[in-house]
């Protein structure tokens, strides 16, 4: 008999989040394709709040990972900066939506694999491909 993987017993479950309840999907897999644009929802460099410091922050950890690209925040419909915000255990953690541009198809690869910035346990800093 076959062994299910961990995250197929979650699937089709039904779980409560404080007031809220959640029916859990079957996971998807999809394969990393490269492109010249990446958008994160949230990218989270610690100490960094503030949008000028945290592209010069971001951008020092592309260069970090050997990665060039340009990276950015990106902006509301009214020209404001996207800062998103993350409460974890009563701390409210500040972050910013976030574009790399100008990726070669090798340096996509690796930032769609590695990532960006800190808490990606809970989310913040996987990029996937912006039109």
């Amino acid at each position: 008999m076959e062994a299910v993987p961990e995250v197929y017993k979650l699937a089709g479950k039904q779980l409560k989040i404080g007031s809220h309840e959640v029916r859990l999907g079957i996971p998807k897999i999809f394969i990393l394709k490269p492109s010249s644009s990446l958008k994160a929802r949230i990218v989270t460099i610690k100490g960094h709040t503030e949008p000028d410091t945290f592209v010069q922050a971001a951008q020092a950890q592309l260069e970090k990972l050997k990665i060039s690209g340009r990276a950015s925040v990106l902006q509301d419909k009214a020209g404001k900066p996207l800062r998103k915000t993350l409460r974890i255990k009563g701390h409210t953690i500040i972050g910013f939506s976030t574009l790399v541009e100008n990726l070669s198809e090798e340096d996509s690869i690796r930032l769609q694999q590695t990532g960006l910035g800190g808490r990606r346990r809970m989310g913040c800093g996987f990029f996937l491909p912006f039109k």
